[in-house]
């Protein structure tokens, strides 16, 4: 079993091997799936979730994510293209294969951005995610 244990507020978390929790925050690990891998995936998964579903997208929208290849970026990419919306996303070359694959367009960062960019979306962009955090 995974659970995501923290309570509505910031100070409530526990070191605690053992704890009690409500049956609807615990979740079965799949097989196959690691305990540190399914670790990861509460705080990136459900940061990428609440900031998708804020948008509201349609499968008219494009919406270009920065950092699309990062821990929350890869979760949003993912969700953002299950609403039918045109995914845009920014990324180094290494991880533009990994974008694709998720049906994402990428773009490489740096000088020259802007262009790329509505090069990809010539309509623009109608939302944007920025989980660079810079």
């Amino acid at each position: 079993m995974a659970a995501y244990a923290r309570k509505d507020f910031v100070h409530g978390g526990t070191y605690a091997e053992y704890v009690s929790l409500r049956a609807s925050d615990v979740a079965r690990l799949p097989e196959g799936v690691e305990f540190d891998a399914a670790a990861a995936v509460p705080l990136a998964g459900l940061t990428a979730m609440r900031s998708i579903e804020a948008l509201g997208l349609t499968d008219q929208d494009t919406l270009l994510i920065h950092a699309a290849s990062g821990g929350v970026g890869h979760f949003a990419a993912q969700l953002a293209a299950e609403t039918g919306a045109t995914v845009i996303g920014t990324a180094s070359e290494k991880n533009h294969g990994k974008l694709r694959d998720l049906g994402v367009t990428p773009v490489a960062y740096g000088e020259g951005l802007v262009d790329r960019v509505r090069e990809a979306a010539p309509s623009g962009v109608t939302a944007v995610a920025d989980f660079a955090g810079e």
